[in-house]
This record gives C-alpha cells, structure tokens and sequence, in this order.
C-alpha cells in the first residue's frame, strides 16, 4: 500500500462528502486507502470500487486520540491527514515525490484571506519559499510560527512517526511535524498549492484563531 488517505470528521456531513469526493475524483494509478473516522455519526458512508475506504466511529474526549487510530489502523507506507472541511486539488497527487520521506505543500487559505485579506494572506503563505532550507526538514521546521503550520502541507513516511503526539493541544500538529522532521532524511517542498483549507465548517481545528471545537481544553 503506497499511500493512506486520513480523514476525521465531526459533524459536517456535507463538508465531509467534499473533502471524500475530492480523492474520489482524482484518484492517483497507484493503490491507496482512504480511513474515515465520524465521532458524531453523521455521515452516509460512501465507497468506491477503485479504492478501499474503512469507516470507525470512536469516540474520545481527547481529540488527538482520534488521530493516532486513524495512524495506527492505517497500512500505506505514507500517510496524509485530510481534514473534513478542507479538500486537496486536482494537481495533488501530480506533485507529490514518494523518493523524500516528507513532502511540505502550499495551500489556498480562507482563514487567513478572512483574517488579514488577500494580500497579507498570501504575503505569509509565501513566507516559506524565500527561505534557503537545503532540502532539510529540520532547517525547514524553524523557520515558520506554530500557529501557521497546518497538519495538510505534510505527507509523511509513516516510519518517521515514532511517538503519536496526544493530548488536548491545538498544536499536536506541529509537534508532529516537529518530531519526524528530526528524524527525515529527504525533505521535498512543493510551493504549488494543492489543497484548500477552508471556514466551511464555522470551525477550524488546525488553526487556533478559528477554533471553537469543545473537544479541545
């Protein structure tokens, strides 16, 4: 299995069928799986018969718990978090390099477009690309704010992750990336953008300005 595809979702059935949809419709030749878990039982599951897509329904206070299922039930050899109210773009699967261990991704922002406007917006996405990171994940990893980092600009060799970040912190996210970006041999970054993160969902659990999820301390 050469890719696992991540998805947590939690109340936003619609938004939910976007983000599935958007794999669905640009499925790479290559075998991959996609892993749903729906903590509020929600959904309508929805299958393919070009890929395997495996539904859960656990249930965890502890947010972050819910990730490291989706990790540990996953078997693809990388892994990539897809967030129920974000959906990656047809050049996604183009871009990507399985020869690094880590591949970085741009991304179309809504949330800082609504939070600064367009061009202050694009002025911090941009940010990452001026810097000189000679393909290190780890001089990579120091350059930019915790609170801009979104846990979709990695896909990730799954042999990286050797301990699950966990408990209730809005920043688990970075301190994965934290972690494997010690251990990453070949870092690749791709300025291209494709995927969009979006406030779709009245809510944004990688980003902490926009986050009201109660499941979160």
């Amino acid at each position: 299995m050469k890719l696992s595809i991540l998805i947590p979702t939690h109340n936003r059935p619609k938004l939910f069928s976007r983000a599935l949809h958007s794999v669905l419709n640009i499925l790479p030749k290559y075998e991959i799986q996609i892993i749903v878990n729906n903590d509020s039982n929600d959904i309508v599951e929805q299958y393919s018969d070009n890929v395997c897509i495996k539904y859960y329904y656990y249930k965890y206070n502890d947010i972050s718990s819910i990730y490291r299922q989706l990790f540990e039930r996953s078997s693809g050899e990388f892994v990539y978090f897809l967030e129920d109210d974000d959906y990656i773009l047809p050049n996604f699967f183009n871009c990507l390099d399985y020869s690094y261990d880590i591949n970085y991704m741009e991304y179309i922002s809504e949330p800082l477009i609504n939070l600064y406007g367009p061009v202050k917006a694009l002025d911090i996405i941009s940010t990452n690309r001026k810097v000189n990171h000679n393909n290190n994940a780890q001089t990579f990893f120091d350059t930019f704010d915790d609170e801009e980092f979104q846990l979709g600009q990695i896909l990730f060799d799954r042999k990286l992750v050797k301990d699950f970040p966990t408990g209730n912190h809005i920043n688990n996210d970075y301190h994965l990336f934290r972690n494997i970006a010690k251990l990453s041999k070949r870092f690749k970054y791709i300025k291209d953008k494709t995927w969009v993160q979006t406030t779709d969902g009245n809510d944004n659990i990688s980003f902490p300005k926009l986050n009201s999820d109660e499941r979160f301390c």
